[in-house]
């Protein structure tokens, strides 16, 4: 009875293995399949093999035989991220059973700073990119307290290791956003701001955008209330009136958290 008993348990324990063997097998990535966005993820392409566009093959080098339970997402694409320094993957999309989608971005030079090391460029999602020759853009260095940053490796995250800063950051790029969806390209803004000095933030925490040698667009509370990247856009449409004429040195516009509009110095 004891040797039947055994028996039993032995048949479980190993059909259990047996169970949990299949399913690792059945569930591990064996494909892998690679979808491109240009620089402001609103539409598919068929990148130029030119920009050494990361292939299917490249991402499942690195996922291979990796379970799609335990895959860990962050990790693949900051790997993919250190590697092709001219996409930026922004989403890894599980397909059961075994395949995986990696969605990349087009990494375009949008701003640059100054690290107490090195000057590092980065596109609008915050990663340090290759400065390609011919670019120009704005440098953003005069909206941070600190120099030091934990990186400057191309392919990974700008990080200031404080949080004030990295939060300064975040709100930039929002603003450099809004800046780009009222059609000024990202190597065109140095032309309407300047190359330096464009943002900076007071003692209140409120965000100033100096607009090259006229007036500057004051954007209030930056962490609260209505998105900032809208009230840029509202800020930019008031200065842009021809006739309210506020392209003039001395001319401050603020936004309120509320999206309220005033102007001062006219």
């Amino acid at each position: 009875m004891k040797n039947k008993k055994m028996l039993i348990i032995i048949a479980v324990v190993v059909g259990v293995v047996a169970l949990f063997v299949v399913l690792g097998v059945t569930f591990s990535v064996h494909e892998a399949d690679v979808t491109f966005f240009c620089s402001d993820g609103s539409k598919y392409i068929v990148p130029q093999s030119e920009l050494n566009p990361p292939s299917a093959d490249d991402v499942l080098g690195l996922a291979k035989g990796k379970s799609v339970f335990a895959l860990n997402k962050k990790q693949l694409m900051g790997e993919l991220n250190k590697k092709y320094h001219g996409w930026t993957a922004v989403g890894v999309v599980i397909g059961f059973p075994n395949k995986i989608n990696v969605y990349f971005v087009y990494s375009e030079v949008c701003a640059k700073v100054a690290t107490a090391t090195a000057e590092v460029y980065i596109d609008a999602n915050g990663n340090i990119v290759e400065h390609r020759d011919g670019v120009n853009c704005i440098d953003i260095s005069s909206a941070f307290n600190s120099k030091t940053v934990v990186s400057t490796t191309v392919g990974t995250e700008l990080n200031f290791g404080n949080s004030a800063d990295n939060q300064r950051l975040g709100q930039v790029l929002q603003a450099i956003s809004g800046m780009w969806q009222l059609q000024v390209d990202y190597d065109q803004m140095p032309e309407v701001f300047g190359t330096s000095g464009v943002f900076t933030f007071d003692d209140m925490g409120d965000m100033h955008i100096a607009v090259k040698k006229t007036a500057t667009i004051v954007i209030k509370s930056p962490a609260d209330g209505e998105d900032i990247a809208s009230r840029v856009i509202k800020g930019f449409s008031v200065y842009f009136k021809a006739d309210d004429n506020l392209q003039t040195s001395g001319v401050v516009i603020t936004v309120t958290k509320d999206g309220r509009i005033t102007t001062e110095g006219k």
